[in-house]
């Protein structure tokens, strides 16, 4: 059975904040890894490099690792009703979820609780 990674992917992101755990999340036995947007329109991180999410919120499967880099574009989605759904419907079901020291302290009103330094996580 595939252990499905989700990264949420979001204009301003930090490239390195979804590269880094990216590359160890490809190399796990049956994961499957799936960069997740609104749209499969490109994102542009903090940097300028582009890149393409290869499924939308409404066409995720149900994630077993919820990741959510960080990054300067994490503020304006507090307020994006679209991701927060989506955060709320994979969290529930979701074994783990994983975000990004600056956007765990935002994700708290999600009833998310950081549990590790750098990056955090909650197991169910």
């Amino acid at each position: 059975m595939p252990f499905n990674v989700g990264f949420l992917l979001f204009p301003e992101i930090t490239q390195l904040d979804l590269i880094g755990p990216y590359e160890v999340f490809i190399r796990l036995p049956d994961a499957r890894v799936h960069l997740v947007a609104k749209t499969l329109d490109p994102v542009q991180s903090s940097a300028g490099v582009r890149i393409l999410p290869v499924t939308t919120m409404a066409d995720c499967p149900a994630l077993d690792l919820v990741c959510v880099p960080g990054g300067a574009g994490m503020n304006p989605l507090l307020d994006d009703a679209e991701t927060l759904a989506f955060l709320r419907l994979q969290g529930m079901e979701a074994r783990y979820i994983a975000f990004r020291r600056d956007s765990g302290c935002r994700t708290r009103g999600q009833g998310w609780q950081p549990v590790y330094r750098r990056w955090r996580y909650r197991r169910h």
